[in-house]
């Protein structure tokens, strides 16, 4: 139980320039347009993300979004960059991918102070499978950023990784 009150916060670590890997609750419900309906899971998790970019981090965003059965148009994370980008009155980066070659680039495309939102983790057939190699990847993000293994959760207890070695 001890180690469980021994976590470091966002404000314990340096993130300048850093890459840092923020897993968030953006399963937010869309209208009948597909835009979002209600943002406030996006407006709770905005103190985190602002602090990382006041701090110069390069921060990589990512969350499930619906149930799709495969890749399903409609609950692409598109619609919460767009929203997220009206909140923060900044640019935000959304790609099509929660790994592979066209995230890879952009993350290291990267500069301080960047927002990057990676697509609907539910699109790959690991996320809710328990694949432990896909749990690996979520939990830090050496694939996505082999010079950093900083990442955080803000919503650990919502997370469908059964379990997830060190």
């Amino acid at each position: 139980m001890a180690e469980l009150f021994n976590k470091k916060t966002v404000r314990d670590i340096d993130v300048t320039d850093k890459r840092v890997l923020v897993r968030v609750d953006f399963n937010v419900p869309l209208d009948e347009a597909g835009r979002v309906a209600d943002d406030s899971r996006i407006r709770a998790v905005l103190p985190t993300i602002e602090y990382l970019i006041d701090r110069d981090a390069k921060v990589i965003l990512m969350s499930h979004l619906g149930r799709p059965k495969g890749v399903e148009p409609r609950f692409r994370m598109d619609a919460v960059a767009d929203r997220l980008s009206e909140l923060l009155s900044r640019s935000v980066t959304k790609v099509n991918e929660t790994v592979g070659k066209e995230a890879r680039d952009a993350v290291a495309g990267m500069t301080a102070g960047d927002l990057l939102v990676l697509e609907n983790l539910r699109f790959n057939p690991g996320e809710e499978a328990n694949d432990q190699d896909f749990a690996r990847t979520t939990r830090t993000s050496r694939k996505h950023s082999p010079t950093s293994r900083m990442s955080l959760s803000t919503m650990r207890s919502a997370s469908h990784i059964a379990s997830t070695p060190p």
